[in-house]
């Protein structure tokens, strides 16, 4: 992103503008940047974090600053200094992996940083903080921190396992550092200064750039890094070693069928929602939480008629939020369908979160009123680490210790949904169906059936033998009873 905005700024200059058209371009551009950037939080995220034109106002706020100061004699400020470090400070304590980023939350970093950059000058306590010698010389190690820590991590959890010990972290980061501080000394410095004939003209650096990207690629091409990946396994590797390609065959399977009745794009209600005149009529919707369901459904209750109608990443919820596809399709089904179908039951799935137990209530209210039996199928536990990946990791080890690694990676937040999902579908006349309660004790969850299958084979996603399985009990339990339907 910085590299693309480097190259297409300069060019915006050379215009010859006059400052105050200049400073009003780069005030406009900062303006749609950001609230395209919101918009992205919202219906694009993971796109929104890598997407320049919604990232480019981060870096015109700091154009926008030079272009003030240019002009101007620096007025260093006290107050101002302090409120822009301590908007910076209070970044780094209040920002999580739920903040949306980039986003309108991400003006607050920015701006403390402008604030720093323009009123903290060298007759302030600021200024004096920030220019003490262990903070300047982080700042000069700083781009071989960024280069250095990722692959150490990386590799580390590869070795230890997903949850490191705050030891190791704490080793973990006196090697970047460490190491951060040669590659500084030895490449940065004599390249930047030139001190070795190689790295004297470009046109001997492009062409060693050219030759390693070569011999990289000619590497790669070359080797069977497939079969030297194998040879490496053992036995037990092996066995587990489907469940790790299993996302990718469910995925390359999906992409080859014609249409889907899992998908919002190409979600045709001709084909998907077709009622039957002979069995009672059962709709599934839902998220992939949902999607993952329903051959188990088709399977354990063959009297009755299962329809689907899921899509991936959208909740069929009265709040319509999410992407417009989402939207569209919760439209046609809640404001449509399923008042004008006469359905026997609604299956409701979904990867829940907190934020939702508001909208669910309301949605199942809505249902209610307008099909007799309305199930609410509760969220499954999830891992922050794929389980595959604990499998091939530990396999060595024994499932005890691959139960106990799972278990640390966890995500505690599931039960307490759960819990508030199960009142607020019961409040609203509705049945309520606790996944987890067939799946955990308190203790630990379980990785696989009885029959020796794995039961998710990412963070939360069932198998299609484990959800037989479990739709299995949860018929034998008398849960849901959709058997008893147009009797």
């Amino acid at each position: 992103m910085e590299e693309q905005f480097y190259l297409l700024f300069p060019l915006l200059l050379m215009t010859r503008m006059r400052p105050a058209v200049l400073t009003g371009v780069l005030i406009v551009l900062f303006f749609v940047s950001l609230g395209l950037s919101q918009w992205g939080s919202v219906h694009e995220p993971e796109v929104n974090f890598f997407f320049t034109p919604s990232r480019v106002w981060e870096l015109m706020a700091g154009a926008l600053c030079a272009i003030w100061l240019i002009s101007r004699s620096p007025k260093p400020s006290e107050p101002l200094a302090i409120i822009g470090l301590a908007m910076i400070v209070a970044a780094i304590i209040l920002f999580d992996t739920s903040t949306p980023f980039p986003s309108v939350y991400t003006l607050l970093p920015v701006l403390g940083a402008c604030l720093v950059l323009m009123f903290a000058h060298p007759s302030t306590y600021v200024q004096k903080l920030l220019s003490c010698a262990p903070l300047v010389g982080i700042g000069l190690i700083s781009y071989s921190v960024y280069l250095w820590h990722q692959p150490l991590f990386v590799f580390a959890r590869l070795h230890f396992g997903p949850e490191l010990t705050l030891l190791q972290i704490a080793i973990l980061i006196l090697a970047t550092f460490v190491l951060s501080y040669f590659t500084w000394l030895w490449v940065e410095q004599p390249v930047r200064k030139a001190e070795y004939r190689w790295s004297r003209t470009r046109g001997q650096v492009l062409a060693l750039s050219a030759v390693g990207m070569l011999a990289s690629v000619i590497a790669f091409a070359a080797l069977d890094n497939e079969k030297r990946y194998l040879a490496g396994l053992t036995p037990r590797q092996i066995e587990y070693l489907p469940y790790l390609r299993y996302e990718a065959d469910l995925r390359d399977a999906e992409d080859g069928g014609s249409g889907s009745c899992n998908g919002n794009e190409d979600f045709s209600v001709e084909d998907c929602l077709i009622l039957s005149d002979t069995r009672a009529n059962v709709l599934l919707i839902g998220d992939s939480h949902a999607s993952h369901f329903h051959d188990a459904f088709v399977a354990v209750y063959p009297e009755v008629s299962i329809m689907q109608a899921t899509a991936s990443g959208c909740r069929p919820l009265l709040n319509y939020d999410g992407k417009q596809p989402c939207t569209d399709l919760a439209r046609t089904l809640l404001e449509s369908f399923i008042p004008e179908a006469d359905l026997d039951a609604v299956i409701v799935s979904g990867r829940w979160k907190s934020r939702d137990l508001e909208a669910v209530g309301i949605t199942v209210a809505h249902l209610t009123e307008h099909v007799p039996n309305v199930i609410v199928m509760g969220p499954t536990m999830e891992y922050t680490t794929d389980v595959p990946l604990i499998l091939m990791k530990y396999a060595d080890s024994g499932l005890a210790t691959i139960a106990d690694i799972a278990m640390s990676v966890r995500r505690e937040d599931r039960a307490e949904v759960s819990q508030s999902m199960a009142e607020a579908t019961i409040a609203n006349g509705a049945r309520f169906v606790d996944v987890q309660e067939y799946l955990c004790s308190e203790e630990r969850c379980r990785l696989f059936t009885p029959n020796g299958d794995l039961i998710t084979y990412d963070y939360g996603h069932f198998l299609q033998e484990a959800a037989i399985w479990l739709i299995g009990e949860v018929r034998n339990s008398g849960a849901i009873r959709l058997e008893d339907l147009g009797g």
